[in-house]
């Protein structure tokens, strides 16, 4: 059986956003007024076009090899050894905050998407921004006042950054 075409494509890509859902188990918020919306996962961002499912995009960001090795040595396995995507916010017209566990030591990036492309612009600790564990279930909510906050609601109670 041949497939052609865009229903192809995007069934392809859905299959594969499944499975990189069904590991990461996260849905990221949408890109208003682009037609698309950003889904997070193991090591990567797709932006998909609303209308098709088609890849407008991919930004990957995988931990570095010196962070996987610690993480294992200090007993985790490879597989959550990984950079899950676990919060992205636009924090500004043009700028998107994303931020990943980065094998158990979280990093967060600002990235410029005005050009169409990702272009890091600067690279933080995550602590306290983003769960140290993949498998933390956890909330953040992006407020753009006040000195750019941001909320992660833990569990039991909220901390504000």
């Amino acid at each position: 059986m041949q497939n052609t075409g865009k229903f192809a494509v995007a069934g392809m890509l859905v299959l594969n956003l499944i499975s990189t859902i069904n590991n990461c188990g996260r849905w990221l918020p949408t890109m208003q007024n682009t037609g698309k919306f950003a889904v997070a996962g193991i090591n990567l961002v797709y932006n998909l076009s609303l209308t098709d499912l088609a890849e407008q995009q991919k930004l990957q960001w995988y931990s570095n090899d010196q962070d996987v090795k610690m993480c294992v040595m200090k007993g985790k396995d490879e597989e959550n050894c990984q950079n899950y995507i676990r919060i992205m916010a636009k924090s500004a017209q043009g700028r998107l905050l994303v931020c990943g566990t980065n094998s158990f030591k979280p990093v967060c990036r600002e990235y410029n998407i005005l050009t169409g492309n990702y272009s890091m612009e600067k690279e933080k600790p995550g602590q306290a921004l983003c769960p140290y564990d993949p498998h933390h279930n956890s909330t953040a909510i992006y407020v753009g006042t006040f000195n750019e906050r941001i909320k992660l609601y833990l569990p039991r109670r909220p901390i504000e950054f």
